[in-house]
């Protein structure tokens, strides 16, 4: 069952559609265009926010705004000019390929970096297993002779 509320959004999503495709072709028109798509949009200032979101994410009041947006002649479409589309998708893909880069030799540097700390963990390791070792050892021959001052009669030292 769907709400009123649900079907005035739906029926003003339509409304919106129908007028923001009436001068383009075809009905399945997007406010974030594809890439393929044959048009562009353009607005005057204080309206870009309406066309930022894709329409089925648009609430009632966003769709009668962009509507009277663009019966208004704040918001218009105009033809996509390919040749500067594809600079501008080169240049893009072009951004991308060297931000990959930069991210394979970071990535590089922080697998260094996590093998160095790695090695340095074992050393330590080692190192801690072989103080406790020593300090183990330390600690019985305190006790030994720790029990072998205690059983003489009388005793060494005597500080009276």
């Amino acid at each position: 069952m769907s709400t009123t509320g649900n079907r005035n959004k739906s029926t003003e999503r339509f409304k919106c559609r129908k007028i923001l495709s009436d001068h383009l072709k075809p009905l399945n028109v997007r406010t974030i265009p594809d890439p393929t798509d044959e048009y562009v949009w353009k607005w005057k200032e204080g309206k870009a926010h309406l066309l930022k979101t894709p329409l089925s994410k648009l609430s009632t009041k966003a769709f009668l705004e962009l509507s009277n947006a663009v019966k208004s002649g704040s918001v218009w479409a105009i033809k996509r000019d390919r040749d500067s589309t594809t600079e501008e998708v080169m240049t893009e893909l072009d951004e991308i390929k060297a931000r990959e880069k930069r991210l394979h030799i970071k990535n590089a540097c922080l697998q260094k970096t996590i093998q160095r700390h790695t090695r340095r963990q074992e050393k330590y390791k080692r190192v801690l297993a072989t103080s406790e070792e020593r300090l183990r050892e330390m600690l019985f021959h305190l006790q030994e002779a720790q029990r072998s001052f205690d059983s003489l009669d009388p005793p060494v030292f005597s500080f009276e």
